[in-house]
């Protein structure tokens, strides 16, 4: 009984001592999740998340608002797809570049992984739905 308590709590520390999977702060800082903001249209916004790609730093971009809303299923997805959802609060950004910026990260995600991806994703990311409709 001893050896069973002893190996569950070790087993609980572990856990509570893991890494989320959020990347550190210098790879958002070279992300486009710091740049969209600079961007003025949707080729631009396209590039940006080209250069992303290739720098293999995923970035999906959500809009919220005020209180940031997060689901247990956020970092299984972000973990097994290598990228993150970058929350933009109630920050204002035209959502048409948001829209590019992400649909070339969908296009990423349907060349690499095939549709699968899209029945684990989170509902509300920008463009989602009128990507699902378009392909």
């Amino acid at each position: 009984m001893v050896k069973i308590f002893i190996f569950f709590s070790l087993f609980t520390i572990q856990l509570g001592f893991a890494q989320s999977g959020k990347p550190s702060i210098d790879v958002i800082n070279s992300s486009g999740a710091v740049r969209i903001s600079f961007v003025e249209n949707e080729v631009e916004a396209k590039k940006l998340a080209q250069i992303d790609i290739e720098n293999q730093i995923l970035v999906l971009f959500l809009q919220s608002g005020i209180s940031p809303i997060t689901y247990s299923n956020d970092i299984i997805f972000e973990n097994k797809y290598n990228l993150f959802y970058f929350e933009l609060g109630c920050v204002s950004h035209e959502p048409s570049i948001i829209e590019s910026y992400n649909f070339q990260v969908f296009k990423f995600l349907d060349s690499k992984f095939g549709k699968d991806w899209r029945k684990k994703i989170r509902k509300d990311i920008i463009g989602f739905k009128e990507y699902k409709k378009s392909n």
